[in-house]
C-alpha cells in the first residue's frame, strides 16, 4: 500500500503498466486523478463540454473531455473513455498520445485499475 502522503504517482504507474511503456506514455501525459471520484462528476463535465462546444469553444471544451476520459478510466467505462478520446482528437488532432487509449482502451482501464488500487489502497 502506498499512503496518499507519499504517493509516488509516476512509480505507481510504471508499477501498474509493467512493460506497457506505450500505455505508459500515453496515461502518464494524460494525468490520472490524484483522488478518488465518483459517477456524479460525469453529468457535470458533460454538461459543461457541451454548454461550451454549443457557444462554440469547442477547444476549451478539450478540459472538460479529458477529465472525462479520466473519469472514464478511474470508474472502469470504456464507452466513456472512448467517446471523449474520440472527441477529443477531433478538435485537437495534435493530441496523439491519445491514440493509444483508442487502439487499446479497455487494456488502460486495467492498468487505471491497478494504479488506482496502488494509491488508494487502505
Amino acid at each position: 500500500m502506498i499512503t496518499a502522503e507519499l504517493i509516488d504517482h509516476d512509480s505507481a504507474l510504471k508499477e501498474a503498466c509493467d512493460s506497457d511503456t506505450e500505455l505508459f506514455k500515453s496515461l502518464n501525459t494524460l494525468g490520472l486523478f490524484l483522488k478518488p471520484q465518483n459517477e456524479s462528476e460525469i453529468d457535470t463535465y458533460k454538461a459543461k463540454a457541451k454548454q461550451i462546444e454549443e457557444n462554440g469553444g469547442k477547444e476549451n471544451a478539450g478540459y472538460a473531455f479529458r477529465i472525462l476520459i479520466r473519469l472514464g478510466l478511474q470508474l472502469g467505462q470504456p464507452k466513456l473513455v472512448k467517446e471523449f478520446a474520440t472527441k477529443e482528437l477531433s478538435i485537437s488532432p495534435e493530441s496523439t498520445y491519445l491514440n493509444p487509449l483508442m487502439k487499446r482502451f479497455n487494456d488502460a482501464i486495467v492498468i487505471a485499475k491497478k494504479y488506482y488500487e496502488l494509491t488508494f489502497a487502505e
